[in-house]
C-alpha cells in the first residue's frame, strides 16, 4: 500500500466521523449550511497526527447560537477522539475576500473537498474562490508562492540532502509537491499532475511516485513516534527503515538504503518544483515566452532561461546535454522544465558518454565556473552525471553516518568543489604553487567516490579514480597524483586536530609523505575545501589555524630543509620582548617568565599571558583555582589556573560535564614551576544558562574534596528524561596507542560516542593507571567524541611494554558497554 492509498484511507475515516457527528447536530434548513474540508485533508492526504482543517460556511441569515451548538456538537467528540481538528467560520462573501489577501488560507482553498451540508453552496463557493482577486493574478500568486517557500526552505533545509531530513516543508518535500500542483491550477493548467501540460509524461510519473513514498514515509513516521512528526531525526530511521521494508545487505545498511531512496525521490520533488516555478515567475513565463529568443547553435535563451532549438536532435548528438549544462554553468542560466525533460529522458535510453573526451572537457570546465552548484545538481538529477562518470552512481544519495557530514556523499562532493572555487582569493599563495588545476580540481570532486564501495573509502577510492582519470585523458603522472590526494584527503585534517605540531617528527614524516611542495599545497586545498563542506561542526577558525600551521611549517621543510617556522620564531620572540617590558614595568610577574613553555606562549596572546601570570600569583595553595571565562559569539572559553596535581585534568573535565558544559576542544600545559594552565573551549546547554559564576567555586570544592566529582556525574547522567538507546551498530569505538609519531610521547587516541562524563572517564582511566597526561586535543562534533592524549609513565618514558599497553587500554575499554566492536592499536 503505497502513502496515498493509506492517507486516503484515514481520510475516510475522518470524513464518515466527521459527517456523523455533523448530520447528528444539524437542526436547520441544509441550505444555509456546508462544511469543507481544506489543505492536506481536502487532498485525503492525513496522515495518523495531521490537522483537521475545517471550513464552515454559512448563509449570512444563519443565527449565532446555532452556530455554537454545532461547532460544540461537532468538536469536542472530534478532540476527544484524537483528532487534532482547527475550524474556521465563514460566510461565502467572507471567504473570498479572505483568499484575495491571505495567502496561506488561499492556498489551502485550492484543494477545498466538500465533506457535507449543502452541495449547491459548496459549488457557489469554488466558483468564487477561482475568481478571488490573488487567483485572477497568476503572476501575484507565483510570486508570493516563491518568496514564502525559499523563506520556509531557509529555515526547513533541504529534504533531498540533509541527513535528518524535514518530510514535509523541506526542499524537495510534500509541500514543493503540493506547491506544483498550485501552481499548475494557478497557471492554467490541470491540477492533476499526471495531465499536467508544463510538466513532461515521465516527470509526472516520477514525481507521483515521489511524493507516494515520501507520503507513506511521513504516515509511519507519525505512527512510530505517536505525535506530529515530520523531521526525520537520526533515532527514528532504524524503525522507520524497518517499517518501510527495508533491509540490510552487503553494502548498506537498511537505513542507508531507505535514506538513498528517500533523497533520490526527494531530489525529483526538488528538481521538478524549481523548473517549473522559475519557469513561471519569469516575465514571460506564462504566457509561454512570446518573447523573442536568442539562438545559440543548438540552444537558445530567453530571459535566463535555457532550451533546445531543436530538441529531437538530443537522440544524435547527446553531448548537446552537456554542452547545455556548461552554458548553464558560465552564464548563470536555468533550464526550461521541457529542457530539463528532454535531458533526462535523453540520459535514461541515449548512449553513455564516458568515454567522451569532449564531455570531460566540458565537465572540467563546469567545476570552475561560477554556476557550478546548480549546474552539478542539475546534471546529478538528470543522470548527465552518471552518464559521464558511471562511478558517481554509487555515492548518489548515498549518507554517511560518521557525525560530521551534513549532507548526502553527492552534494557533499558538489559542494566540496564550489568551496574550493571560493578559496582562490583567501589561499592565492598556496594556488600560485599548484600547476595542474585539473587535477585538483578533479580529485576534490571526486574525492569520496570510494565510500559506495566498502572501507576505508580513501584506499577505495584511490582505486576507483584511477580507471576514471585515464578516461579523462590524463596521463600516467596525474593519475597517480589525484590517487594520492583521493587516498591521503583525510590525512592531514587527522594530523592537524589530533597531533602536537610543534613536534618534530611529526612534521618530518608528514613532508616526506607529501614529497613536494606542490602535492602539499593540492593536500592542502582539497583538504580545506573537504572540511568548509562537511558542515559548520567540521570546521572553525580554530581548525583553519591549525591547518594553516601545518601546511607552513611542512612547507619550510620541504622549500628550506628547516623545521621551525620562521614566522613562529619572530612571534615568539616579538613576545618574548613585550612580556619582558611588562614584568620592566611592575606588572606583578617580575622573576617568573622562566616557566613559561615556549609551545605555551606561541599559543596565547600576550595579554592572555599577562592575565594567568597574575592570577596564578594569587593561588593561596595546592587546592586553590582560578577559572577565566570569556564569551564569544557562539562559544565560550574558559581558563583553569591551578596547581598541578594528579588526575587534574579529569576533575576539570568532570566539572564542565555536570555543569552540562559541552567541551569541544582543550589545551593543556604545564609551567616549570608546576603551575598549570588548561584551556577550553566550551558550548552552554542552553542560550540563557547562568552558571558560569558558580564554576570556580565548585572547582574549589572538588580540589579541596568537599564535593565527590563522581557522584555529581551520575546524579547528572540520571537526570535524562529517557534511557540512552542501545549503542548502534553505526557507532564505532576506536583506541590506539601509537608510539611512532613523537619522539617523546606515547599518544592515546578515543574515538566514541559522546556521553555525559566520558572525558572525565577517560582520563580518570589514564591517570589511574599510573600515566601522566602531558598534553591533550580533544573534539567534539555530534555525537562523537575525540580525545588524543600525550602520555608518560612514572619515569617521564614512552609506555613500550605491551603487557602495561594492553592494561591501559582494557581499562578504557571497561568506560564502555560490554559487546561494543571496540578496535585496539598498537604501533
Amino acid at each position: 500500500m503505497n502513502g496515498f492509498d493509506l492517507a486516503r484511507e484515514l481520510s475516510s475515516r475522518a470524513d464518515r466521523i466527521i459527517v456523523s457527528l455533523f448530520q447528528k447536530s444539524f437542526r436547520e434548513d441544509r441550505g444555509a449550511w456546508c462544511l469543507a474540508a481544506l489543505g492536506g485533508y481536502g487532498r485525503r492526504e492525513l496522515c495518523p497526527f495531521s490537522d483537521l482543517d475545517l471550513l464552515f460556511l454559512v448563509d449570512r441569515r444563519t443565527s449565532l447560537p446555532e452556530i455554537e451548538r454545532v461547532l460544540k456538537d461537532m468538536l469536542y467528540p472530534l478532540w476527544d477522539t484524537g483528532f487534532d481538528a482547527g475550524y474556521s467560520v465563514r460566510t461565502l462573501r467572507q471567504a473570498v475576500d479572505d483568499a484575495g489577501t491571505d495567502f496561506f488560507f488561499c492556498t489551502s482553498l485550492l484543494d477545498a473537498r466538500h465533506l457535507c451540508g449543502s452541495e449547491d453552496l459548496f459549488r457557489k463557493f469554488a466558483r468564487a474562490v477561482v475568481s478571488a482577486r490573488l487567483l485572477k493574478r497568476p503572476g501575484r500568486f507565483i510570486s508570493d508562492l516563491l518568496s514564502h517557500t525559499r523563506r520556509r526552505h531557509e529555515k526547513y533545509g533541504d529534504a533531498s540532502y540533509f541527513l535528518e531530513p524535514h518530510i514535509k516543508d523541506g526542499h524537495g518535500g510534500l509541500r514543493d509537491f503540493q506547491s506544483i500542483l498550485w501552481a499548475l491550477k494557478v497557471s492554467g493548467s490541470s491540477g492533476s499532475a499526471q495531465a499536467a501540460p508544463l510538466i513532461d509524461a515521465s516527470d509526472c510519473a516520477d514525481l507521483c511516485e515521489a511524493a507516494g513514498f515520501m507520503l507513506k514515509t511521513r504516515f509511519i513516521l507519525h505512527a512510530i513516534t505517536g505525535r506530529k512528526t515530520d523531521r526525520m531525526h537520526l533515532e527514528h530511521q532504524e524503525a522507520l527503515a524497518e517499517s518501510m521494508g527495508y533491509r540490510p545487505h552487503s553494502s548498506e545498511s537498511a537505513v542507508e538504503g531507505f535514506l538513498r531512496v528517500f533523497h533520490t525521490r526527494a531530489v525529483t520533488v526538488r528538481a521538478i518544483f524549481d523548473s517549473l516555478i522559475l519557469y513561471l515567475y519569469r516575465p514571460g513565463g506564462i504566457r509561454r515566452f512570446l518573447h523573442r529568443r536568442r539562438k545559440d547553435g543548438p540552444l537558445a535563451v530567453s530571459r535566463g532561461l535555457l532550451s533546445f532549438s531543436d530538441p529531437e536532435g538530443l537522440k544524435e548528438h547527446p553531448l548537446t546535454a552537456v554542452s547545455a549544462f556548461e552554458k548553464m554553468a558560465c552564464e548563470g542560466l536555468t533550464l526550461t522544465p521541457g529542457a530539463r525533460a528532454c535531458i533526462k529522458n535523453i540520459a535514461r535510453s541515449g548512449p553513455a558518454l564516458k568515454e567522451s573526451p569532449e564531455g570531460f572537457l566540458k565537465l572540467m570546465r563546469i567545476l570552475r565556473a561560477p554556476g557550478a552548484r546548480d549546474t552539478l545538481i542539475s546534471m546529478l538529477e538528470t543522470g548527465v552525471l552518471e552518464q559521464l562518470i558511471p562511478e558517481f552512481g554509487a555515492i548518489r544519495g548515498r549518507t554517511i553516518f560518521d557525525v560530521y557530514h551534513t549532507y548526502t556523499v553527492d552534494l557533499h562532493s558538489i559542494h566540496a568543489v564550489c568551496e574550493l572555487n571560493g578559496l582562490i582569493q583567501s589561499e592565492n599563495d598556496v594556488f600560485a604553487r599548484v600547476s595542474d588545476l585539473d587535477v585538483l580540481y578533479f580529485s576534490t570532486f571526486l574525492h569520496d567516490i570510494g565510500k559506495g564501495s566498502g572501507r576505508p573509502h580513501a584506499v577505495k577510492g584511490a582505486e576507483i579514480i584511477r580507471p576514471i582519470a585515464r578516461r579523462f585523458g590524463f596521463d600516467h603522472a596525474q593519475t597517480d597524483l589525484a590517487a594520492f590526494l583521493v587516498q591521503n584527503h583525510l590525512l592531514m585534517a587527522d594530523l592537524a586536530f589530533s597531533r602536537d605540531l610543534s613536534e618534530e617528527k611529526v612534521i618530518g614524516d608528514f613532508a616526506l609523505k607529501a614529497a613536494s611542495p606542490e602535492r602539499l599545497s593540492l593536500l592542502y586545498l582539497l583538504t580545506v575545501a573537504d572540511s568548509r563542506a562537511t558542515g559548520a561542526s567540521a570546521w572553525s577558525e580554530w581548525k583553519a589555524s591549525l591547518l594553516r600551521e601545518l601546511y607552513i611549517r611542512t612547507l619550510n621543510i620541504l622549500e628550506k630543509g628547516i623545521f621551525k617556522d620562521p614566522e613562529n620564531a619572530m612571534r615568539l620572540e616579538e613576545k618574548w620582548d613585550r612580556l619582558i617590558g611588562m614584568a620592566r614595568t611592575g606588572e606583578g610577574f617580575q622573576g617568573r617568565l622562566w616557566a613559561l613553555p615556549q609551545a605555551y606562549i606561541l599559543s596565547f596572546d600576550v595579554g592572555d599571558i599577562g592575565r594567568h601570570l597574575a592570577l596564578s600569583s594569587t593561588l593561596a595553595g595546592r587546592d586553590d583555582i582560578r577559572a577565566h571565562i570569556a564569551h564569544r559569539k557562539n562559544h565560550t572559553f574558559i581558563t583553569f589556573i591551578t596547581r598541578d596535581r594528579p588526575g587534574l585534568f579529569s576533575l576539570l573535565t568532570g566539572i564542565l560535564a555536570v555543569n552540562r558544559l559541552e567541551a569541544v576542544s582543550a589545551r593543556i600545559f604545564t609551567w616549570y614551576d608546576g603551575t598549570v594552565v588548561d584551556a577550553f573551549k566550551v558550548i552552554a546547554p542552553w542560550q540563557d544558562y547562568h552558571g558560569w559564576h558558580t564554576i570556580e567555586e565548585q572547582c574549589r570544592d572538588v580540589l579541596s574534596g568537599k564535593t565527590d566529582i563522581e557522584a555529581r556525574i551520575r546524579r547528572t547522567a540520571s537526570l535524562r528524561t529517557s534511557c540512552p538507546d542501545p549503542v548502534s551498530p553505526r557507532e564505532t569505538f576506536s583506541l590506539s596507542i601509537d608510539n611512532g609519531s613523537s619522539d617523546f610521547f606515547s599518544i592515546i587516541d578515543v574515538r566514541a560516542p559522546s556521553s555525559i562524563g566520558l572525558i572525565h572517564d577517560v582520563s580518570l582511566a589514564i591517570g589511574g593507571s599510573g600515566l601522566d597526561i602531558h598534553r591533550a586535543f580533544l573534539s567534539q562534533s555530534s555525537d562523537l567524541v575525540s580525545c588524543v592524549f600525550y602520555v608518560v609513565d612514572e619515569g617521564g618514558e614512552k609506555l613500550t611494554d605491551k603487557t602495561r599497553q594492553q592494561d591501559v587500554l582494557q581499562g578504557i575499554e571497561k568506560i564502555f558497554v560490554p559487546g561494543s566492536n571496540t578496535c585496539f592499536t598498537r604501533e
